[in-house]
């Protein structure tokens, strides 16, 4: 059966979830899972809708490469939503 991760690698991905939310880019809706030796991180991130793909791309990937160096054998994946998605934002507690 699927668990969360220990306490300590939930602790890492807050920190740098923190690290990476800003007045523009919002990251939440952090799950995680570890199935056998794999450890799972599945994160929202919600940007502005004017956003180009690029921008969106740069953060996953500085997100991502920033996870990896502190965690590295946890495989991560970003969801991004633009804020003019209203019915997507049930997991946004501002």
């Amino acid at each position: 059966m699927d668990a969360a991760l220990p306490a300590k690698e939930l602790e890492t991905l807050n920190e740098v979830m923190d690290q990476f939310s800003s007045d523009t880019a919002t990251l939440g809706d952090l799950r995680t899972r570890v199935a056998g030796m794999r450890h799972y991180a599945s994160i929202r991130l919600l940007v502005p809708g004017d956003w180009t793909i690029e921008q969106g791309h740069d953060l996953v990937a500085s997100l991502t490469d920033t996870i990896v160096k502190r965690l590295p054998h946890v495989q991560v994946d970003v969801h991004i939503t633009p804020h003019n998605r209203s019915g997507d934002l049930d997991w946004v507690t501002t």
